[in-house]
């Protein structure tokens, strides 16, 4: 894995359709449905969004490749509009660990069982940042004010509770000694207000994945805290944020 990561951050691993018995040299034989579990700007939609965009540039493939996005429920609307797609080739969607989380937290009775995985693409780490005039400087701080009274921080996401953005959260909080982790403030903005919210002064803290603040880390309108990557990230201007490991905490999470 390389420590490099592109100007464009691809925040989901995994990509999967319904495939038909269509032969591989016919195949694909006309338009393909490319699904966003998330809103517009979100990791899955520019994923998806970049994926086509490649797949056209390269002269890959040479049929219309529209995208359609497909929100709310973690992903979980994206599976269940996929059910009545079964067998179909013409579908193709993009996830990430809540394909599997949202199944376990009983938001869907749906899986990566029900859908074909068809290749993983990247992986990616996510990232803990405040809006540039926030009070906290740094993740010690934000933790330590969680120690002495987990409710007295909120946290936004774009994931559902108990999906990818709130557990990386919880997995770093654990390790720096936080408890009671379930009082925690955890706010799930699906359609993507969550920043809006940290930079309207609404919310303390994102927990999210790294494409969805870069722009903002390079205009400045973001502070980020930490990453969750093993090293710190080469490429700016991520390679200004520390790892949780650097200021002492003894976390990771790959997505």
């Amino acid at each position: 894995m390389k420590k490099t990561i592109i100007s464009l951050v691809l925040t989901v691993c995994l990509i999967m359709a319904f495939a038909g018995m269509t032969l591989a040299s016919d195949y694909p034989s006309g338009p393909i449905t490319m699904i966003a579990p998330s809103g517009a700007g979100g990791g899955w939609d520019t994923t998806i969004r970049s994926v086509a965009k490649v797949l056209e540039d390269q002269d890959l493939v040479d049929v219309p490749l529209p995208v359609v996005n497909k929100s709310g429920a973690g992903g979980g609307i994206a599976l269940s509009y996929l059910q009545d797609k079964e067998g179909e080739a013409k579908n193709i969607v993009v996830y990430s660990p809540p394909l599997l989380l949202i199944n376990l937290t009983g938001q869907t009775p749906y899986s990566y069982k029900d859908l074909t995985p068809i290749a993983k693409l990247i992986e990616d780490y996510g990232i803990f940042a405040v809006a540039d005039d926030s009070k906290y400087e740094n993740i010690d701080q934000v933790m330590e004010q969680l120690k002495e009274d987990p409710g007295s921080i909120t946290i936004a996401g774009a994931s559902s509770p108990g999906s990818m953005d709130h557990i990386q959260f919880l997995i770093a909080a654990k390790a720096a000694g936080v408890t009671n982790l379930d009082k925690i403030n955890y706010i799930s903005f699906q359609e993507g207000e969550g920043i809006a919210n940290v930079l309207g002064g609404h919310i303390d803290m994102i927990s999210t994945g790294l494409a969805e603040v870069v722009g903002l880390l390079e205009s400045g309108d973001v502070r980020g805290l930490a990453v969750t990557s093993k090293e710190r990230i080469e490429t700016s201007p991520l390679n200004k944020v520390p790892t949780l490991k650097e200021e002492g905490i003894d976390a990771t999470f790959v997505n």
